[in-house]
C-alpha cells in the first residue's frame, strides 16, 4: 500500500526496488484517475535461486567527480555508502583504490551532478586490461533529501545487476585449446568481456559427519571470458593457465 506519486500527473516514469521472496511473488499496481476511474495490474514473478557457485567480481572504486550548485554536497561520502551497499549482496567485492597490490577485475568511475532540484549519478565499469568501458549506467532523481545517498546507491546497483545478469548455461562445443561455445547469447544479455565460470556439478556435496549438514562442494572452477556474442550462443576464451582438457560438453556455466 505504498503511495508512489504524491500528486496527479499525466505521464511519468518511476522505478522501485522490491525484495523478492524465494518462490512466487505478486506485485500489484493500482492506478486511480482524478475522476475516480481505476485499474489494477498484477505482476507475477517466480524467484528461483541460481547456483551456489560464486566467485565475486573485484571492483576498484575511484573517487567520483562532482559538479554542484550547492556549497555542500548532498552526496558527500557517497563512495563509502556505495561500497557498503554493494558488498552486502555477495556478487561483488568493492574497495576504494588505495593499494595497487590488489588485483581488481574492473575499475569503477563515476560522475555526480547536483543541481538545486535534482541529482544525477553516472557510473562506468572499466576493463582493467583494455581500459575500455565495459558497462555504463546512470540514475536521476528529483526526490532530494539528506538521506538520499543509500537509496541512489541501491538503484545504481540494481541497474548494474541488470547490465551484468547472473545467468546459467552449458558448454555446447569445445572449439580449440582455449575456446568454447556456450548456449547463452544476447538473448540472455550476455556481453563481450563478461567473465564466466565453468564447472561440473556431478560430484557429491561435502557433509558434516556430526550434524549431517551440507558444508559445500568440492568443485574445480575454470574461468573464461566472453570474446564474441551472437543471438543464442557466445564464444569464450579460457583464462591463462586453464586446461581445456578439464572441460567437457555439457559442463555448467554461470556468469560472475
Amino acid at each position: 500500500n505504498e503511495q508512489i506519486l504524491k500528486s496527479p500527473v499525466k505521464q511519468f516514469l518511476f522505478n522501485k526496488i522490491i525484495h523478492l521472496r524465494e518462490g512466487q511473488n505478486f506485485i500489484m499496481i493500482h492506478v486511480t484517475t482524478i475522476s475516480d476511474k481505476s485499474t489494477l495490474k498484477v505482476l507475477e514473478i517466480n524467484r528461483k535461486p541460481l547456483s551456489y557457485i560464486r566467485q565475486p567480481l573485484k571492483i576498484g572504486v575511484e573517487k567520483f567527480r562532482r559538479i554542484s550548485n550547492n556549497k555542500k554536497y548532498l552526496t558527500d561520502g557517497f563512495e563509502d555508502i556505495f561500497i557498503s551497499v554493494i558488498n552486502t549482496n555477495g556478487r561483488f567485492i568493492a574497495k576504494q583504490i588505495t593499494d595497487n597490490k590488489i588485483k581488481f577485475d574492473y575499475l569503477l568511475t563515476g560522475d555526480i551532478v547536483e543541481k538545486n532540484s535534482s541529482i544525477e549519478i553516472k557510473i562506468s565499469l572499466v576493463d582493467i586490461v583494455t581500459s575500455e568501458i565495459f558497462v555504463a549506467t546512470d540514475i536521476y532523481t528529483e526526490n532530494i533529501g539528506n538521506d538520499i545517498s543509500e537509496e541512489l546507491a541501491r538503484k545504481l546497483i540494481a541497474n548494474l545487476n541488470d547490465e551484468l545478469p547472473l545467468v546459467e548455461g552449458i558448454v555446447i562445443e569445445i572449439k580449440d585449446e582455449k575456446g568454447i561455445i556456450i548456449d547463452m547469447g544476447s538473448n540472455k544479455n550476455i556481453k563481450k568481456g563478461m567473465k564466466i565460470l565453468i564447472y561440473n556439478e556431478g560430484k557429491q556435496p561435502i557433509i558434516d559427519p556430526k550434524t549431517g549438514l551440507e558444508l559445500g562442494w568440492d568443485i574445480e572452477l575454470i574461468g573464461a571470458e566472453i570474446i564474441k556474442v551472437l543471438g543464442k550462443i557466445s564464444y569464450a576464451s579460457l583464462d591463462k593457465g586453464s586446461d581445456i582438457k578439464a572441460i567437457q560438453r555439457g559442463y555448467l556455466v554461470i556468469t560472475r
